[in-house]
């Protein structure tokens, strides 16, 4: 009994039924049949039987009472598969009378898909816009059912072959008719992909006819399944893709043989199958890999199915590569039976990918490669794999070991490392083939380019770990001195030193090296202080190695002392305790000053802090911000509350002295005379009074709160958050905050002036308020309130009473109250800027420092507003909104990200500071009102608020996170400059008298003589940055504190005027400079605008004798904006016109422009050819303006000396030239032009052609470090075709020469 009759039988069917079913079936087809003749296409009979009628819910009860609709139709493919044979043939002969008119009258297409194919023949619709019709819709059902009819009927045959035994391999017979109904069905498969969402079922029961078909192996089941395959195979490539499609076509793999990939009626089905190597899809499941695999079987696929897969390889993931490996891999061992295919397998596919590995230019691409080459190089220990790459290998390796292409022999070198020894299996010839690879990797060392060096440290490292014993130990000696003793301290290049590093640390796995090791690895220990970045990781990692290695010791290898002092030394490079290099020491010495497991406690844990910070507290901050990236915040948390309790338990403690010794009214013990002893012994005492231990125990608590905070933020923490917050509140941060800060307040009255005191007590007050922002709203009250009375009683402009303050700021941020922090900031401002200047304050001494009490402190209340007579003072002032523009510290950091992400506070400062122009505008015009009543301070205030106006702006420009162009503040600023700075500056200097040499205007200048750009935002122009960086554009200069030599204003207004206008316009290029360096796309607007100032500026400075002092202490700002310009938008126009300076305008600062142009051609040469391109055109055009409209008499004389090649009286072109000369491939790119320049003379004047020559001789003759690789660049020129005097004849003959 079928399935079909036992589920019919279950349900309650009867013999009965099951005849009235095959009497129905009978009698529908015949129906059908005869309506067919009339050329009707109605087949609701059929399609009753199979489709019951659902509302009702049962099947009729005429034929089988008490039925579902799934039990009838059970009960009819039940009878359908236990027709006896005539009855089939009746059946079978009608359906496929039936579907032979539905397929020729195409009635299962939808009207719609045929409309518009009047009007256009290539018509195409897609399978959504297809509208099903009731008529195709029907015609579809019954093409449905009649392939489930004969997927039923053919089961029973199944079945019965089973029952008789039939051997495997033999063809199961079935009825003719069956099989016509099945052919075609077969045929229409195509067009059903084309009939719309409709017809989606009935293709489905089609396919699976049609699989039933092929693995029942009936009779002519090859013809059933060509039109299959590529319905099965595009299935996988839609976007409604299911696993169980590739699981299909994975079934139906051996299908294929049967396809004539020859015959060019299978193209699209080979178009389908090269798609299907590049699907992730398919490519991510297993059965999807193995189907690729397959493919390889097959003869006429395997170039193109390479080809396919190696278009995708230079641009794929690494799990796609891999995948690609498991293909190929798979594929070779699966062709073991058959030595053609797998002949065809390694000849056209994996030699290609071999020969390509080691060939190709990208090393990305190699890198790829040898991703998908991995499986078959990590099987070389099969025989069969062996033969494989030695084969495929040998004749390429050796040979590319020694070619002069450099890249191609590091190739080489990483393709050895994964091949050693490569050996002959058939041949024992190991002794050879190993000596053989260890001498190339000997040479590999030593090769001259440093990146073959790095990949024969990383090869020779990994071969001698993996292969110790089979080395001869002399030849392992050998190796490692090459590494150990001189790569490692190569000074050429510090990719040569960390990988030597790293080649160690791979050493170090191998248990066999320990004892070799043991003796070189101290010479290793200084390279924790290289220079580089790079070397510094990499000893972290070998020293993170040697501490995992059993009888080495890390700390002998570099000192304690020494990994805590680059611990503090990172964090001041980087300007941020948490980097790669911090990361990793804190790493390494984690249990030494945070011991955990089984024999450590709490109090050991604490013990160890105390002495951290006590003994190196810069290196324990760096130490503990990293700490919470190494531990669970569970034990963060945990830490943190310890230490706050240590901190408020001191406090306590000394409160507690300081009232006992009031009852009993003993006074305190005076401090000794000698103050630096007693001081050494407090330092090792854990008390409140120990200021420098309690400033940096709350920085530690600060950092790891901070550093903790990203993680408890998750509700997987908020346990952590909870108990971090109710152990603050708990905690009485008022009493500890008013302790610290009177102990800071009260020493900056003192007769000595205890700094340091003052500093520790106000460092610790900063570090509580980076705390106090994880505080509930409920705990701002009195918060709020003290620092309202601190910032009035805060009036020094140091640095660490700035961080007290900022810290306030920064809290109030936290808390929503930005806007009343630009107010007070605003404020501020203003007020520096009234009429009567009462805010300018005069000498501290002169103050009088209010005292403050805990009464005092708690007496505000919330809602009386906390900044309501606050003022700052210019000296604190300045201080502060440089600090918040730079970011100098996290809390100033955080200041600044809240006030350009208010709209309301940014308006507010932006108003304030808008006031510094008006008040210079008005200098500029030598306003009596203004000019002689103005004091020193107060003019450095209104030319610091114009620098700060523009550099405010850079930062609301950059918030925006997006392009970054002139805001409306910053055109402003230029339009501003143009309009009032650069003609006041113009008008200004020619009636300048010499008592211009009486002032020192570097407080005022934005310039110093530092390199190009003195602290620029980005020492090379970075690629796009971000707002709100870890670190911000920093003020452009330090500006020198000597005090002007005389404070009377009695002086002409116009120097006034000039000193103002210097000074501003300074400001302008340095604040445009740094849009540039943060990625502004501004540099055409910004080069239009300084080339017209530089023009104005440098009007008849030329005039030999003439002395411009305005040009030389204008020209440091506009090197500065020449070289950003030319680094961030390719502008050279400003750089040429700093060119035709003459040597004697520039003056001192011909130093300053060499040293700029040799930094940008350095940064160009590892960045972008071009800008060197461009620098070395614009010398070039500067040489023939210069030569072309000056009267000058041309020269054939050979240039012993540089400025011999420049000898005419204008233009800087001997200090640029020094420049260019200075950097390997900028003078390559002149070598290159000039002698393009030479050979291509139609004409020139002799000026140009005796300049070029003499440069170029000049060049070849006296520049030996950089001749020998021009050589083949001048060997391109051609006597024979210069039509020259007899001198510059005999020098061109002279530079030829020079080659030979």
């Amino acid at each position: 009994m079928t399935k079909h009759t036992t589920q019919a039988a279950t349900s309650g069917g009867t013999t009965r039924e099951a005849k009235q079913v095959l009497k129905a079936l009978m009698a529908s087809v015949e129906k059908c049949d005869h309506e067919k003749s009339r050329n009707s296409y109605s087949c609701d009979a059929f399609l009753r039987l199979f489709q019951p009628d659902k509302s009702m819910g049962t099947a009729d009860d005429a034929i089988a009472p008490g039925l579902t609709s799934k039990q009838f139709q059970s009960l009819v493919f039940a009878t359908v598969s236990s027709m006896q044979k005539n009855t089939a043939k009746r059946f079978f002969s009608g359906l496929c009378s039936v579907l032979e008119s539905i397929i020729s009258e195409e009635a299962y297409v939808p009207a719609s898909a045929f409309v518009g194919e009047d009007e256009n023949e290539n018509a195409n619709h897609s399978h959504d816009e297809i509208v099903a019709d009731v008529e195709s819709t029907e015609c579809l059902h019954f093409i449905k059912y009649a392939a489930m009819c004969v997927s039923a009927y053919l089961q029973t045959r199944i079945a019965q072959a089973k029952e008789k035994r039939l051997s495997i391999g033999m063809q199961i017979q079935v009825l003719a008719e069956v099989y016509d109904v099945a052919a075609t069905l077969h045929n229409i498969l195509l067009s059903l992909h084309t009939c719309g969402p409709e017809s989606t079922n009935s293709q489905n029961a089609v396919l699976a006819m049609c699989a039933a078909w092929w693995f029942a192996n009936a009779s002519s089941r090859d013809a059933l399944i060509a039109q299959c395959l590529p319905i099965l195979v595009l299935q996988t490539l839609e976007a409604d893709f299911h696993n169980s499609h590739m699981t299909k076509l994975y079934k139906l793999r051996d299908a294929f043989r049967v396809i004539d990939f020859t015959n060019p009626s299978s193209d699209s089905l080979r178009q389908l199958l090269l798609r299907a190597t590049s699907n992730p899809r398919c490519l991510r499941m297993q059965e999807g890999r193995k189907f690729i695999a397959f493919l390889f079987q097959e003869t006429d696929l395997i170039k193109d199915l390479h080809m396919a897969i190696r278009a995708q390889i230079p641009d794929a993931k690494p799990t796609v590569l891999k995948c690609y490996g498991e293909i190929y891999h798979r594929a070779w061992k699966n062709a073991a039976d058959s030595p053609i295919i797998r002949d065809e397998i390694e000849h056209h596919a994996l030699q290609d990918l071999m020969y390509a590995a080691i060939h190709v230019s990208s090393t990305e691409t190699a890198r790829s490669i040898l991703a998908v080459l991995e499986p078959l190089h990590d099987d070389k220990k099969t025989p069969a794999v062996a033969g494989l790459l030695y084969r495929s290998y040998g004749p390429i390796v050796w040979r590319s070991l020694a070619a002069a292409n450099p890249l191609v022999r590091k190739n080489a070198v990483v393709v050895l490392e994964q091949v050693f020894p490569l050996n002959d299996p058939r041949e024992n010839h190991m002794k050879e083939a190993v000596s053989r690879a260890t001498d190339a990797l000997k040479r590999s060392l030593q090769d001259k380019d440093p990146r073959v060096r790095v990949a024969g440290c990383d090869a020779t490292a990994s071969i001698c770990a993996l292969f110790w014993e089979a080395l001869p130990a002399s030849e392992i000696r050998i190796l490692l001195k090459h590494i150990v003793m001189e790569l490692a301290s190569d000074g050429s290049s510090s990719a040569v030193r960390a990988a030597a590093l790293d080649a160690t640390s791979t050493l170090l796995k191998a248990g066999q090296s320990h004892a070799v090791l043991r003796g070189l690895l101290p010479c290793l220990g200084n390279m924790i202080h290289d220079k580089a970045e790079k070397v510094r990781l990499a000893a972290c990692r070998m020293l993170a190695q040697i501490k995992k290695t059993p009888g080495i010791k890390f700390y002998h290898v570099v000192p304690v002392d020494h990994l805590t002092a680059r611990l503090a030394e990172e964090s001041r490079m980087h300007n941020d305790p948490r980097n790669g290099v911090a990361y990793g020491l804190t790493s390494l010495l984690l249990n030494s000053y945070f011991p955990q497991g089984e024999n450590s406690s709490a109090t050991l844990q604490v013990q160890r802090t105390m002495s951290f910070l006590i003994s190196d507290p810069r290196a324990a901050s760096v130490f503990y911000a990293n700490l919470a990236d190494l531990l669970d915040p569970e034990a963060v948390t945990k830490f943190i509350c310890m230490l706050l309790a240590c901190l408020t338990g001191a406090v306590d403690e000394e409160h507690t002295l300081e009232v006992k010794g009031a009852k009993t009214g003993k006074k305190r013990r005076r401090r000794p005379a000698n103050r630096e002893e007693t001081t050494q012994q407090d330092q090792h005492n854990f008390s409140a009074s120990n200021l420098p231990l309690m400033a940096s125990l709350a920085e530690t608590i600060a950092v790891l709160l901070e550093s903790v905070l990203s993680n408890v933020r998750d509700e997987k923490y908020l346990c952590c958050k909870e108990q971090l917050v109710s152990r603050f509140v708990e905690s009485d941060i008022i009493n500890i905050l008013m302790y610290f800060e009177q102990k800071g307040l009260n020493s900056a009255t003192s007769s000595d002036r205890r700094r340091s005191v003052e500093n520790d007590g106000f460092r610790t007050c900063a570090g509580i308020l980076r705390c106090v922002k994880a505080l509930p709203n409920r705990a701002t009250d009195r918060i709020l309130s003290f620092v309202s009375d601190s910032m009035r009683t805060i009036h020094r402009g140091d640095e660490y009473s700035l961080a007290l303050v900022s810290s306030h700021l920064s809290l109030l941020c936290s808390w929503g109250m930005t806007d009343e922090v630009a107010a007070l900031l605003a404020a501020s401002i203003e007020s520096a800027f009234s009429d009567d200047r009462t805010n300018f304050l005069s000498p501290i001494s002169d103050l009088e420092k209010p005292l403050r009490s805990s009464r005092a402190c708690l007496s505000h209340a919330r809602e009386v507003n906390i900044f309501e007579a606050l003022v700052f003072p210019v000296q604190i002032l300045r201080p502060i909104i440089d600090a918040i523009l730079e970011g100098k510290n996290p809390s100033s950091a955080a200041i600044r990200e809240s006030i350009v992400d208010s709209v309301v506070a940014t308006t507010a400062v932006d108003t304030a500071l808008g006031q510094g122009p008006v008040f210079a505008e008005r200098m500029l015009v030598a306003d009596p009102t203004i000019g002689r009543t103005l004091k020193e301070s107060e003019i450095e205030f209104i030319l610091w608020s114009c620098e700060a106006y523009g550099r405010f702006a850079l930062h609301r420009e950059a918030q925006k996170r997006d392009e970054i162009r002139l805001n409306e503040q910053a055109k402003k600023l230029l339009t501003w400059s143009t309009d009032h700075v650069v003609p006041a500056l113009v008008g200004a200097q020619s009636g300048e008298s010499e008592l211009r040499d009486i002032m020192n205007l570097s407080r005022i200048s934005n310039v110093s003589e530092s390199l190009i750009m003195p602290d620029s935002p980005s020492v090379a122009s970075p690629p796009r940055q971000r707002a709100n960086l870890s670190r911000t554009p920093e003020q452009m200069s330090r500006r020198s504190l000597t005090p002007f030599e005389t404070t009377s204003w009695n002086d002409p207004d116009v120097f006034l005027v000039s000193s103002a206008a210097r000074a501003l316009l300074q400001s302008s290029c340095v604040v445009v400079a740094e849009f540039l360096a943060v990625g502004g796309l501004c540099g055409e607007e910004v080069a239009n605008t300084a080339v017209n100032w530089f023009k104005l500026l440098h009007e008849g400075s030329d005039d030999i004798g003439e002395e411009k002092p305005v040009q030389e202490d204008m020209l440091p700002v506009f090197i500065r904006l020449a070289i950003q310009l030319c680094k961030s938008s390719a502008s050279f126009t400003l750089l040429k016109e700093i060119f035709k300076c003459a040597e004697h305008s520039i003056g001192k600062h011909s130093a300053l422009l060499t040293k700029g142009v040799v930094s940008l051609l350095k940064y160009s040469c590892s960045q972008d050819s071009l800008t060197v391109n461009g620098v070395v055109n614009a010398f070039l055009e500067v040489v023939d303006e210069t030569l072309a409209f000056e009267d000058v008499v041309p020269t054939t004389e050979p240039a012993q000396e540089l400025h011999g090649v420049w000898d005419y009286p204008v233009g800087c072109v001997a200090t640029v030239l020094k420049g260019i000369l200075s950097v390997r491939c900028a003078s390559l790119v002149l070598v290159q032009s000039l002698v393009s320049r030479i050979g291509s003379y139609s004409g020139e004047t002799m000026a140009k052609s005796s300049f070029d020559i003499k440069c170029l001789r000049y060049i070849m003759t006296s520049r030996g470090n950089i001749a020998a690789a021009c050589r083949p660049i001048t060997s391109q020129l051609d006597l024979s075709r210069f039509d020259l005097d007899n001198n510059m004849h005999i020098s061109l003959e002279k530079i030829l020469k020079s080659n030979s």
